[in-house]
């Protein structure tokens, strides 16, 4: 049974392929995409005097972008759950108390080709952040987002983004929290 659901997915996969390659490309370097990635969050809270300060804790994340790119510039909507991490690292956290950021916002691209199939792509805007803290009252704030990617273009249509994501939110008694993302994932062009 196994080998048959992976034989179908193969040449699933071998299908689809080739009837992305076969379709006519957006021009160069301008349309709307959209990316669906998955990675892992490097959480910074407790922090007392500086960024280097902060103790950590570690989640999943994920991310949705819908997006659109001229030549070089761009506009992306954002949606990302930096996920649930224990803050049993910090002294001044309560036993079994975790922290979560989820986001929504939007950011100004700035795109290059650095090779053939690969491009760079430069991320800043604004988010919309959920900070949860067990034991805090939940907080939304606006904060500033940054990020770097890289994107490799399979075929015109299809790439597979490597990104990196900066984002924090404020708790209501425990100040600021910090969400490093790190993500893979894949962007579908029209």
């Amino acid at each position: 049974m196994k080998r048959r659901t992976c034989g179908l997915l193969a040449a699933l996969l071998l299908v689809t392929a080739s009837a992305l390659q076969a379709a006519d490309a957006p021009p160069a370097g301008s349309g709307l995409y959209v990316v669906a990635a998955a990675g892992s969050t490097r959480y910074g809270f407790d922090c007392w005097a500086t960024p280097f300060s902060c103790q950590g804790g570690h989640a999943t994340a994920a991310k949705g972008v819908l997006g659109w790119r001229g030549e070089q510039w761009g506009l992306e909507l954002v949606a990302a759950d930096y996920g649930r991490a224990s803050t049993d690292s910090s002294i001044a956290s309560r036993p079994g108390e975790t922290l979560r950021l989820q986001a929504t916002g939007l950011a100004f691209t700035g795109t290059g080709r650095v090779a053939d199939r690969w491009l760079v792509v430069a991320r800043v805007g604004v988010m919309r952040v959920r900070h949860e803290r067990t034991g805090e009252p939940t907080m939304r704030t606006w904060s500033p987002n940054v990020g770097l990617g890289g994107v490799w273009q399979a075929m015109p249509m299809l790439g597979v983004e490597f990104a990196w994501d900066l984002t924090s939110g404020e708790g209501s008694d425990s100040g600021t929290g910090m969400a490093n993302a790190f993500t893979v994932g894949v962007r579908l062009s029209f």
